[in-house]
């Protein structure tokens, strides 16, 4: 019983030590970068280059006589001058490539990036298609509205999501303009305990701990006198 206290000790003096070093390893974002539009984004300052996915897709809306045809490249970066040595970046090109006609995309979103920081630069730019917009709702979805309409031909300025995140997934990024095409993309993988659950947790070992321990402490003897 002693040894089954003792390690139970061991483990949740771990796991109560554990957040002080998770949260050390990340670093407030935004220090070369905002998420303000305007924020000039150069490759070398994204980190390591890990992973790099590219598509292609035509709006295939029904009856529509001028559908978007949105190609794009999405590179994954880790680390970088403006976040944690193993945080992941994304940095998406994105272009219409339609030949002609009056298509356009006019909003983007990528999911998903629930429970974590994020932070949006982009190139500065006159066209005010690359006048961009970040919002992120309830469900993790990032919402990136463009300032104006992506027309046939036109190419929109890279922009970089920074992130908290240390892994990626499979996930969708959508291209819209009242309807929508789904393409596939790299997205934060669903994140591990966070530092307060861990916590939570190792406190409540460190009770049960306790309570074992002195279960298994012997009884003190006791004297009996005769009178």
């Amino acid at each position: 019983m002693k040894k089954f206290a003792f390690a139970l000790l061991a483990m949740a003096t771990a796991l109560a030590i554990t957040p002080s070093a998770l949260a050390d390893s990340g670093q407030p974002l935004g220090s070369s970068y905002s998420s303000t539009t305007g924020t000039a984004v150069t490759s070398s300052k994204l980190g390591k280059l890990i992973a790099t996915i590219s598509g292609s897709g035509t709006n295939p809306t029904t009856g529509d006589q001028n559908p978007f045809v949105a190609s794009y490249t999405e590179d994954v970066y880790v680390g970088g001058a403006d976040n944690c040595a193993t945080c992941l970046n994304f940095e998406f090109f994105v272009s219409n490539t339609a030949a002609s006609g009056s298509g356009f995309i006019n909003s983007l979103s990528v999911d998903s990036f629930l429970n974590y920081i994020v932070d949006e630069g982009n190139l500065v730019s006159a066209n005010p298609e690359d006048e961009i917009t970040l919002a992120k709702d309830d469900s993790g979805i990032i919402n990136l509205s463009l300032g104006s309409d992506l027309g046939a031909g036109q190419t929109l300025d890279p922009f970089v999501l920074f992130t908290t995140a240390k892994t990626y997934t499979a996930g969708t990024l959508t291209f819209q303009d009242g309807t929508t095409l789904n393409q596939a993309a790299y997205v934060p993988a669903a994140p591990t305990p966070e530092p307060s659950s861990l916590l939570l947790l190792g406190t409540g070992l460190l009770g049960l701990a306790f309570v074992a321990f002195r279960k298994a402490k012997p009884a003190r003897p006791v004297l009996h006198l005769n009178m």
